[in-house]
Order: C-alpha cells, then structure tokens, then sequence
C-alpha cells in the first residue's frame, strides 16, 4: 500500500469504508453473502466484506465520525475507533513478523488471569496489517493516574508486577515471538531493524557484549509485553487493573529485560504527566516492583552497551 499509515482507512460512501482489501460497512439493511465478519454496537451492526470494483476509489466528501482516527504514531501505527466498542488497529508488516491476534490467542490460552482485548478479525494487505478488536476496559491508566489515591497507584503498580511474574514461568530456548519470529524491540537492536531475533543464548551472548560491556547471564527466555507504558493498562473508574492491550511486542525476552526496559525507556512515560506527577512516576514505580519481585534491573550495562554500538555507528557513518 502506498497511502501514508494514517490514511489506511478511508470513507467511500455514507455507510461505508474501505481498510485496503476490506470495506467495513455500517448497519447495511441487506444480506450479504460474502460477508467476512459481523458484530452489533449499541444494535448498530458492522461488517466486513472484500472490497469489489464497484468500490469507488476517491474518498467519501461528507466525513462521518462513526469510523475515526484516534491515533496516530507516525509511520508506525495508526488506530481508528469504530462506533463505540471497537478499535482498528494498523501497523507496517512483514511476512516474518508476529501477528498480534496470534500473540493475544497465545496470551488467552497460556496467561488467562490477564485480560486481553478480543479479536473481532484480521488481516494482511501488502506491507499493511489490520487489526479490529473489541473495546478493553473503561479508561487507560494514564487518563486515571492523577486521580488515584498513593494505595489506589500501588495496587495498580504490584497488580501489573504479578502480571509479569506469572508471565514470566512461560519460557523459550529462543528470544522470539511466541511462534518463533522476530519480535518488535529496537532497543536491544544494535542493526536499526526495529526487529529482532530469533537469536540463541550464544547469539544473545554475542549480540549482547562489547569491550567494555559482557552480556547479563542468561540461559532462557521469558514472555514479556514489552511495552507496559499507562496508555496500554486500561483500569476501571476507580483505578483497577481490568486488562492490557497493544501485544505487538510481546514475545520471549532475556530476563534481564523485564525490569530493565522500564528503566531505560522514556516511552513508558506518563504523556501527559498530571499536576503534581512526575511524568517517570509510573515506570519508576514498575521498576522498583519489578526488583522486588526478583527481576534484575541492568541498565548500567545497557547504558554501556548501547553507547558502544552508537560509536560504532558514528564510525561506520564516518
């Protein structure tokens, strides 16, 4: 596809749009023999169906904000909130990345006590995926963090902690997504891929030191979200833990890792920080719970680590 990520949905008439090789249509009064799936929103009904070549190819004037952007992460993601209680979700791809219902399938089946969205459906367009799931939770933490209580937080901080220890018991002879592909993590990818792996322990141990910086040890790998910033644990009213969602970078991780990428990474941050908060507050707090529970925290060698493959990338520039 060679729309920018943002225009990846688009309205072709009232009732419907199309999300490349799909339309989604809203509330059609007509059968549909062709129909991909179907799911009802406040007893409005959607759809999806193959776009045909009747589909007009220009865009529908009279915008409706039935189906529309919520989000917008540059030239790697975009989300679009359609009615009320779904979402669809749209990031680059490649046939050797992980397909995020796959990871979420996984989580359902092998970490049941972390909620995770439903997936309504999903698919591959070229070098596009989508993803439609249904609505999880009623606010993020990062909307509800200012209001909660210091107990409420804590809660929140040692419920997330649990989440990832139990995860963790889930383990790999390979750092690898959870069907053994490349996982999303360019902090630990010194190639400016943004993918990484699969990799072995040696691989690991290799990728992973310098002169001056050796490898953490490690002897398997552990399943980690990777990316538990507040936007992606969605809580209720008062500040209960009722699920998380964005599992695209999930996948088996060093152990190392589990507490250290809450260390070292600003994209964890409270966005905005509320009055009175520290906009570190939250992933400073998962860290120090993430220790507590027996996860080590190396940033002094990934602080190393990564200066070195930065020198190295000046040099090769030069």
């Amino acid at each position: 596809m060679h729309l920018p990520i943002k225009e990846s949905l688009q309205q072709i008439s009232p009732s419907c749009w199309r999300a490349g090789s799909v339309v989604i249509e809203r509330d059609s009064t007509t059968t549909i023999p062709d129909t991909i799936v179907e799911w009802t929103d406040e007893g409005i009904t959607y759809r999806l169906r193959p776009s045909e070549s009747h589909d007009e190819d220009s865009t529908f004037k009279d915008v409706s904000d039935d189906v529309r952007l919520v989000h917008e992460g540059g030239t790697l993601s975009a989300v679009w909130q359609i009615g009320r209680r779904a979402f669809c979700k749209v990031h680059p791809w490649k046939p050797h990345m992980e397909s995020e219902a796959a990871t979420i399938a996984f989580v359902k089946q092998a970490a049941p006590y972390v909620s995770t969205p439903n997936v309504i459906y999903e698919w591959f367009d070229q070098d596009r995926s989508f993803l439609i799931v249904e609505r999880l939770g009623h606010s993020t933490l990062n909307e509800v963090w200012g209001s909660l209580s210091t107990s409420q937080r804590s809660l929140a901080v040692q419920t997330v902690g649990q989440y990832c220890q139990r995860m963790a018991t889930n383990t790999s002879h390979l750092l690898s997504s959870v069907t053994g592909k490349c996982v999303g993590e360019p902090y630990l990818d010194a190639s400016g891929s943004e993918l990484l792996g699969p990799l072995t322990p040696n691989q690991c141990r290799e990728a992973f030191s310098t002169s001056s910086a050796t490898c953490p040890a490690l002897e398997q790998f552990h399943f980690y979200h990777a990316d538990l910033g507040p936007t992606n644990i969605m809580v209720s009213e008062d500040g209960m833990v009722e699920g998380v969602i964005d599992w695209e970078s999930a996948g088996y991780y060093p152990r190392f890792w589990i507490a250290t990428k809450p260390s070292v990474s600003p994209g964890l941050d409270l966005c905005p920080a509320p009055p009175g908060c520290e906009e570190w507050d939250w992933r400073k707090a998962l860290k120090s719970e993430l220790e507590r529970l027996g996860f080590p925290q190396v940033n002094m060698w990934f602080m190393e680590w990564l200066q070195t493959n930065e020198e190295k990338g000046t040099e090769a520039d030069g």
